[in-house]
C-alpha cells in the first residue's frame, strides 16, 4: 500500500536511498564508477534491476515508460502490489529531502528508537490487559509521556 496519510494531509514522502559513493582512487577507477552508475541508472536496465530486489526505480522515465509494463511480467504478487503502490506513490505523492543539518541522522535515530520502545510499551500493556478494546482506546487517545 502507499504510504499512508493523516486525515487532510498533505501526501508526503521521504526522497531517499541506499546511495552510492566512490572513495578517492585512481581516474581510470573512478571512472569506471562513473560508467557503471551511468548504466546501472539507465530507464530500462534500472527498472529490470529494481524488479528483482525490491527497489524502487530511480528515474522519471523508468516509472512513465518500463514499469508499468514490468509490472505485467512480475510473478510473486507482493511485488505486483509493491509496483503499482510504487506507481500510486511517485503519481500522487509529494517527494521531499531531509534537512540539510548536521545532527539531522542522530534525530532521526533517536526519533526511531523511541517510536518502537513506545509502541512496544502499548502492545505489552495492550496484551497485558486480555486485550480488552477499552485498553485499546486509552491508549490510542491518550497523549504519549515518554519524552518524544
Amino acid at each position: 500500500m502507499p504510504c499512508p496519510v493523516f486525515e487532510n494531509g498533505e501526501k508526503l514522502v521521504i526522497q531517499r536511498g541506499g546511495g552510492f559513493c566512490t572513495v578517492k582512487s585512481t581516474p581510470e577507477r573512478e571512472q569506471a564508477a562513473v560508467t557503471f552508475l551511468k548504466w546501472l541508472t539507465d530507464p530500462q536496465r534500472n527498472v529490470e534491476f529494481v524488479t528483482k530486489v525490491g527497489y524502487m526505480p530511480v528515474k522519471q522515465e523508468s516509472f512513465d515508460v518500463y514499469l508499468p509494463t514490468a509490472i505485467e511480467a512480475l510473478d510473486d504478487p507482493k511485488y505486483v502490489e509493491l509496483y503499482k503502490a510504487f506507481l500510486e506513490t511517485q503519481e500522487n505523492y509529494t517527494f521531499y529531502t531531509m534537512p540539510q543539518v548536521d545532527t539531522y541522522l542522530d534525530l532521526e535515530t533517536r526519533f526511531e528508537k523511541g517510536i518502537r520502545l513506545q509502541l512496544t510499551s502499548g502492545r505489552k500493556e495492550y496484551l497485558d490487559n486480555g486485550e480488552d478494546p477499552a485498553v485499546l482506546d486509552q491508549l490510542i487517545l491518550e497523549p504519549t509521556t515518554s519524552g518524544l
